[in-house]
């Protein structure tokens, strides 16, 4: 998976061109997928609000409010930095679920790269069929920040 290709292509459309000339304050902030069969998402913010590119063919879902912890910042992804390839790091993720939780089986996966900590990094999570789920995050070097495997329902 080429993410700068995916950036440059929605960058260059007309359809960005129109939509950055109201929002010029907003950053490249994320790129999103569930599952591999959707397409890819191209998220930018201000800090306080985003607009998601989706691509094929190019659309924008304009300026939705975050909904983040208020002590948590939006940060710039450097798309430079994206050095890690989506399959490794999916091979990654895939190992640890086996070798850590190896009767747990993932039906989807939320990808979201990101920079968190000002660090640029796969931040996947896994739904379970036990209603569970593992986040794994991923630096750029390969590096598992952090996993931890959740229950969903509470007793």
């Amino acid at each position: 998976m080429n993410f700068k290709s995916l950036i440059q292509e929605v960058e260059s459309s007309d359809e960005f061109k129109k939509w950055k000339e109201t929002h010029k304050e907003y950053f490249l902030a994320h790129i999103f997928n569930v599952d591999q069969g959707t397409s890819w998402q191209i998220g930018y913010s201000d800090g306080e609000k985003a607009s998601t590119f989706t691509l094929n063919p190019i659309s924008v879902e304009d300026s939705d409010e975050l909904t983040k912890r208020p002590e948590v910042k939006v940060l710039h992804l450097n798309i430079d930095k994206l050095t890690l390839d989506y399959e490794k790091a999916m091979d990654l993720f895939n190992n640890l679920l086996k070798e850590k939780h190896p009767k747990e089986q993932i039906f989807k996966k939320i990808i979201i790269i990101q920079n968190i900590d000002n660090k640029e990094m796969y931040n996947i999570t896994g739904l379970t069929h036990t209603f569970k789920t593992l986040n794994v995050k991923i630096d750029m070097n390969g590096n598992i920040i952090e996993d931890s495997l959740v229950a969903l329902m509470q007793q």
